[in-house]
């Protein structure tokens, strides 16, 4: 199974960014547990402004673990480990 590691930046669309830049969200993992990672927005928000550090626990994809660094709801965008930039 692929693991998030740290030190690695990774990358997702968001629904709304079909035509802008296919690597639109990147996180760096900071650290990791077992269940946890601890990431760093390398994207800026709307007010460019960088979101600090925060911590999500990771889900088992079939091969490789996976993450949703908003909360799940309907069009989530999600980081995969397979996906890094």
């Amino acid at each position: 199974m692929k693991k998030f590691e740290p030190g690695k930046i990774y990358f997702t669309k968001l629904m709304t960014d079909n035509c802008l830049d296919p690597a639109s969200l990147k996180v760096k993992v900071l650290s990791r547990t077992e269940k946890t990672v601890k990431v760093l927005f390398l994207t800026p928000t709307i007010d460019g402004k960088r979101i600090k550090t925060f911590r999500v626990s990771t889900s088992s994809y079939p091969m490789e673990e996976c993450f949703y660094p908003f909360g799940r709801y309907t069009m989530a965008p999600i980081i995969f480990a397979s996906r890094v930039y």
